[in-house]
């Protein structure tokens, strides 16, 4: 599975895996409260702007990142649009699009090598109750590398569909997408076996 890495000497960068992988937690579990504020919605979306200029990447790169969620966004709000409010639903989506643009950070300013060390780090301690930190660590780095190569992968599928003229709705490149992601999983897990992990 292809790395989103991209190198760079920002204070972003710059900043320990464990710190980054901190605050992605953080923000996640207080986005994962049901009923959490407007305003921890509206902090960690600013929270994302200033990070993605921090960064380097710019508003452009934030906007590129939100427009491949897009289906993920759409069906989101499609899941819940007969029942949910509208102020649920816009809350429920804007939740998954702040942890799609922070995973995305993550996976552009850390290489999968450090973040496998800073969740290494974060869970040492469980190590102590016997807990399999390694695997733990391994599957939560590939994870945040998957969130945003998934939603790449589906902005790619779509546009060719599109491109070709297709029409049939979702299942006309939903197969493809799927295909696509089982292809990556399979030499993924190729790879990983052939290192003896």
């Amino acid at each position: 599975m292809a790395s989103l890495y991209r190198p760079g000497d920002s204070p972003l960068h710059r900043c320990p895996a464990l710190w980054k992988l901190l605050v992605l937690f953080v923000a996640g579990v207080s986005l994962a409260i049901p009923f959490a504020r407007w305003w921890v919605l509206g902090a960690v979306s600013v929270l994302c702007v200033i990070a993605f200029i921090i960064g380097g990447f710019g508003i452009t790169e934030l906007f590129r990142q939100a427009w491949k969620a897009r289906w993920i966004l759409a069906f989101t709000i499609i899941a819940q649009v007969f029942f949910q409010s509208w102020q649920r639903m816009s809350a429920n989506t804007l939740r998954v699009l702040d942890v799609v643009l922070l995973a995305s950070l993550v996976t552009l300013s850390t290489p999968v090598s450090e973040l496998l060390d800073g969740m290494l780090s974060l869970l040492r301690p469980l190590s102590r109750l016997g807990v399999n930190t390694d695997a733990i660590a391994l599957v939560t780095a590939l994870t945040l590398s998957a969130i945003p190569l998934v939603s790449a992968n589906m902005r790619a599928v779509r546009e060719a569909h599109i491109a070709r003229g297709g029409h049939g709705g979702v299942m006309a490149w939903a197969v493809p997408l799927l295909v696509i992601s089982l292809k990556q999983a399979d030499e993924l897990a190729d790879a990983m076996d052939a290192r003896g992990i």
